[in-house]
């Protein structure tokens, strides 16, 4: 089941792992420390939590390493990855992206980055200098004292932080930080700020909804420009140079439109617009890092409905000619005419499984064994396995599954124009590798694409390949690669465990 696409580029040299708790998904690891006591894992290495994991037990991550999550408020939450134990991040550059963190996240190294994240409270120990904090969703942030050196020197900028129940400060026990272009909001009688000293804010929002004067407790030497807060100017005399609201009101500022950090987006009237020290928005929709929604991972392509993406069930029994549409692309399964063929659902490899391989008449004879990569090319399947992709936009089409185990088949995708959607014009072959569970394409509107994996020698309804999902993420044409090339995403597997 793939939601959301992990688009990296394809390194020998790089080594990705997957995480996920349920077996059935065949994961390198089945969670963080899993990775972490395994040798082959390494500084710099890269986890991937797959989408619908849940690790409920404490994570301890005790090397450099790279972890990636789904991201957040999805429309779909069984594509969810999340850590709802603690997570212990012991080792100096551990970088954390899209990962959602429902309980504790302690910091006990320092030039630890959180990106794109959700996260609960985020707690500074010793040893946690110069942390990162960027584009995240927080309820309570803290360190490690007010003028403790073992938490100094964070930045935290774009974030929402914003405490939704009364049991804490919002932000509490941080030593030379700088904040900027955050949404920081208490909405009790605790303040947005207790216990900081040396630190700088710019260009944020900050609000109590309770008390609006709430704002500050036990700071100093704090040094505050181009905030808009929620307190009168009489209750801030030593911060001239920022917006006083005297509003306890959110949708002074915001259009309060949509679900969780959705609503936030600033009126067209909103004081905020234009209020930053650089002409700029105040806020976390300003600044050189605007808040992303969802908190979707960088460089992976956002879904942006239930209908992006398909995931077989056991309940799914396809016909040929069975099609599924996503907003972007149509895929049909095989041809309408192969009445011999269908799909069914297969307990062992978690997805649907077809009758018969590709050939050109449903027979052994015509089984489809070889393809050729350059012209002339061979011609296509008309029975069996084999995927029809017809885009309606540009974009990234993915496949998830499983190749035929053994049969050491490479998998073919191939594109013809729309206008002779027969007529091979480029073919991409892929080596067979057992590891690899998903394939990314680049594809466009102007053509039709066919994806299949080729048979086995002298067998027609065995070694068959398993498709497991479907998905299709939209693509802006800047910087975008070739159509039709290959993109290795989350679920490739560069290195077995």
């Amino acid at each position: 089941m793939v939601a959301v696409l992990f688009a990296v580029t394809f390194n020998v040299h790089a080594r990705s792992w997957r995480i996920n708790n349920n077996a059935n998904r065949k994961a390198h690891f089945s969670d963080i420390n899993d990775a972490m006591r395994s040798n082959e894992v390494q500084d710099g290495d890269t986890l991937y939590l797959d989408p619908g994991c849940n690790l409920t037990t404490q994570q301890d991550v005790t090397k450099q390493v790279t972890i990636i999550g789904t991201g957040y408020f999805l429309p779909n939450e069984n594509y969810l990855a999340t850590i709802s134990g603690t997570i212990n991040l012991k080792a100096s550059g551990i970088r954390l992206s899209g990962v959602c963190m429902t309980y504790r996240t302690c910091l006990y190294a320092p030039n630890i980055v959180l990106e794109r994240c959700r996260t609960s409270w985020i707690r500074g120990f010793t040893n946690s200098q110069y942390a990162i904090i960027r584009e995240c969703y927080n309820l309570f942030i803290s360190g490690y004292g007010k003028t403790s050196q073992e938490s100094a020197n964070w930045t935290i900028e774009n974030c929402f932080i914003y405490a939704s129940h009364g049991n804490s400060h919002t932000i509490y026990d941080l030593y030379k930080a700088t904040l900027i272009n955050n949404y920081i909001v208490s909405i009790s009688s605790n303040y947005c700020f207790n216990n900081l000293s040396s630190c700088v804010l710019s260009n944020n929002i900050i609000m109590n909804t309770s008390n609006a004067n709430r704002l500050f407790n036990a700071c100093s030497e704090m040094q505050c420009n181009n905030n808009v807060m929620s307190c009168a100017e009489t209750a801030a005399t030593d911060m001239p140079n920022n917006l006083f609201l005297n509003s306890t009101q959110e949708q002074t500022l915001f259009t309060l439109d949509g679900t969780n950090d959705q609503r936030y987006e600033l009126k067209e009237d909103s004081p905020a617009k234009g209020a930053a020290n650089d002409g700029g928005d105040c806020g976390p929709s300003g600044g050189e890092f605007p808040y992303v929604c969802s908190g979707f991972p960088f460089g992976i392509p956002q879904i942006k409905s239930n209908h992006d993406a398909w995931s077989a069930l056991p309940t799914d029994v396809f016909p040929s000619g069975h099609t599924i549409t996503l907003n972007g692309a149509v895929v049909t399964f095989g041809s309408p005419d192969d009445t011999a063929n269908s799909w069914t659902w297969h307990t062992n490899n978690q997805g649907l499984i077809p009758t018969q391989v590709p050939s050109a008449d449903g027979t052994l004879a015509t089984i489809i064994k070889t393809f050729s990569s350059e012209a002339p090319f061979d011609p296509l399947p008309t029975h069996g396995c084999f995927f029809k992709i017809e885009p309606t936009t540009i974009g990234t089409f993915t496949i998830g599954g499983i190749v035929a185990v053994g049969g050491n088949q490479p998998v073919v995708f191939a594109s013809a124009l729309k206008d002779a959607p027969t007529t091979i014009t480029a073919v991409n072959l892929q080596p067979y590798n057992s590891a690899v569970k998903s394939w990314s394409y680049n594809v466009d509107a102007n053509h039709v694409y066919y994806f299949f994996e080729l048979a086995y020698p002298n067998y027609l309804t065995g070694y068959r390949f398993t498709v497991q999902s479907l998905s299709f993420a939209e693509r802006t044409v800047s910087n975008s690669p070739k159509d039709g090339q290959v993109t290795i995403t989350q679920q490739v597997t560069l290195q077995n465990k």
